[in-house]
């Protein structure tokens, strides 16, 4: 087996995908969100990174309907309840000034999460629809990658696994 490669995944990549999943008529965003995670799922060295306190598997529960669809059924299944392909971070030690420097920069509270366990995460990467924009925009990139976290649209990330 290739060496594990671990990725935090934004909340927007699995609400799109699974948007796209059920319409297949919406635009290349979604259909990129779909490709990104299709290709996770299919590469067994791919592993989801998300808090031990449950706090990023809460938001994807809540946000997206896990149960029901079956594009996003097998992407919970093959990844988080066989438990072969999530890694729970313990963010605990994670740096306050990373969380105060994102506050500064106006950064989606509800986010940070995804920051601080990408932070403690071996690859350090983020894969997310609103890179260049919202939350990610040029100055919170910049920040992240001066603390070594790159943050990639999932066209980027779906190239990054393809090469893994």
């Amino acid at each position: 087996m290739s060496t594990q490669k671990e990725w935090v995944i934004d909340t927007n990549v699995l609400v799109k995908a699974n948007m796209f999943s059920k319409s297949k008529n919406i635009d290349n965003e979604y259909y990129a969100c779909f490709q990104f995670l299709s290709m996770f799922m299919d590469k067994d060295n791919q592993i989801l990174c998300v808090d031990d306190e449950g706090i990023i598997l809460n938001e994807y529960m809540k946000n997206v309907n896990l149960h029901f669809d079956s594009f996003i059924s097998a992407f919970w299944k093959i990844v988080v309840e066989r438990q072969q392909r999530i890694s729970y971070k313990n963010i605990r030690g994670v740096p306050r000034k990373i969380e105060k420097t994102l506050m500064d920069l106006k950064f989606d509270q509800d986010d940070i999460i995804f920051v601080k366990v990408s932070y403690v995460s071996k690859d350090k990467r983020i894969v997310t629809t609103d890179q260049g924009e919202g939350d990610y925009d040029e100055k919170v990139c910049s920040y992240l990658e001066s603390i070594g976290i790159a943050v990639y649209d999932p066209t980027k990330a779906k190239e990054i696994i393809s090469n893994e």
